[in-house]
């Protein structure tokens, strides 16, 4: 394990001369603002600046027929102000680093893949609904595992995982 650390450190190092900047996804869930807070130390740590993405989809891609949806334009606003509330929540309102917060519709795998390239990490949060999801990387994490040309990081929210075992222990 330390090999690999040391070579991680090295790599990030050698990288960090080029790429300035960290990539996070983030959608609200309790995983994601693990990953938020990871990439925020990793951004102070390394002196980069922090890419904050939440990617969205249109409520009318997901059906086949016509949905009454409120206008892009007023759901871009409210997601907007949503992720400005999430990160104020988890970081404050002062943050160490600069940073940035991109809206972005689409499918997440690949706008975070997009985002990240020539990123110095890309930082994703994986999510476990049942037993079997847990033991496995969420969709999203594997696609930007595949496909990232950036080391990824993918984070676990441990507290929830916690209180989990509290619970079976019960």
């Amino acid at each position: 394990m330390k090999l690999y650390v040391n070579c991680f450190t090295k790599l990030l190092n050698e990288m960090e001369q080029e790429n300035k900047r960290i990539v996070v996804g983030v959608d609200g869930s309790d995983s994601s603002k693990a990953a938020l807070v990871y990439a925020y130390n990793e951004a102070k740590f390394h002196g980069c600046d922090l890419d904050i993405i939440y990617v969205w989809r249109s409520p009318a891609s997901y059906y086949p027929y016509p949905v009454v949806s409120l206008s892009e334009e007023k759901f871009f606003q409210g997601a907007k102000e949503f992720v400005k509330g999430f990160v104020d929540e988890v970081l404050g309102t002062e943050l160490e680093v600069n940073a940035s917060i991109k809206i972005i519709e689409g499918s997440p795998g690949p706008v975070l893949v997009e985002q990240s390239q020539n990123a110095l990490l890309l930082v994703v949060g994986v999510k476990g609904h049942d037993l079997l999801n847990r033991l496995l990387v969420g969709s999203v994490s594997r696609y930007v595992i595949a496909h990232s040309l950036c080391p990824v990081v993918v984070v676990r929210h441990l507290q929830q995982e916690v209180e989990k075992r509290k619970e079976v222990e019960k």
